[in-house]
């Protein structure tokens, strides 16, 4: 029963990064002087990252352990919300917010 929630839980805030990043866009843009171009690469950031980690690293999980590449994984995503937070520039805005999707799409994987 533990893990159905967790994995509620993994997408429940996959769907959150991704809706909240839209929802902040004008306001990122604002503060990064953003051009159309820069807007959809912040807006495809994490959704490039949730592709590259389900298809690149989800087999960890395989191997490692569910429970425990959660674990890992999870902590790899407070540290990248914790530096999207002081993000100085655009750059590292996009690689946060990559990383994020990357942590996230090794974590919600489906089972091979």
């Amino acid at each position: 029963m533990a893990g159905l929630w967790l994995a509620a839980a993994g997408k429940f805030f996959e769907g959150l990064v991704v809706f909240m990043t839209g929802v902040s866009l004008p306001l990122i843009a604002q503060e990064f002087h953003l051009s159309k171009i820069e807007h959809g690469m912040v807006s495809a950031a994490s959704l490039a990252g949730i592709l590259a980690g389900a298809v690149g690293l989800g087999g960890l999980s395989d191997r490692f352990g569910r429970r425990s590449m959660f674990i890992l994984e999870s902590f790899v995503f407070l540290t990248f919300l914790a530096l999207l937070v002081v993000s100085p520039n655009f750059v590292w805005l996009v690689t946060c917010l990559f990383g994020l999707g990357l942590a996230w799409g090794a974590i919600t994987r489906p089972r091979t």
